[in-house]
């Protein structure tokens, strides 16, 4: 199934990705690799918000949410939050 879920990630669309683990769940989890799996999907979040900004200069966060499938401009904030934090950390430590 991970070829599988390479070619379902490379479709960028998280409904599909979300729906394959769900179904292929109980085999990443007997390969003991659930864990690794869900990065891949909370990944592909990051993935499509950084091709909005290669795209577009300024969004509002609703706009995020609504384009990478996101509940609320709330979840949106989170994860540009998280990437923020994580590309500072990576350029001061």
């Amino acid at each position: 199934p991970y070829m599988e879920l390479v070619n379902t990630y490379n479709t960028g669309k998280i409904v599909e990705l979300e729906t394959y683990v769900q179904t292929n769940r109980e085999k990443f989890e007997s390969d003991n690799n659930l864990g690794l799996v869900k990065q891949v999907v909370s990944s592909m979040y990051k993935r499509n918000i950084q091709r909005l900004t290669q795209t577009y200069l300024t969004l509002s966060l609703q706009d995020i949410a609504n384009t990478v499938q996101l509940n609320s401009s709330k979840e949106a904030e989170m994860h540009v939050l998280q990437m923020v934090t994580f590309e500072v950390n990576l350029l001061y430590h």
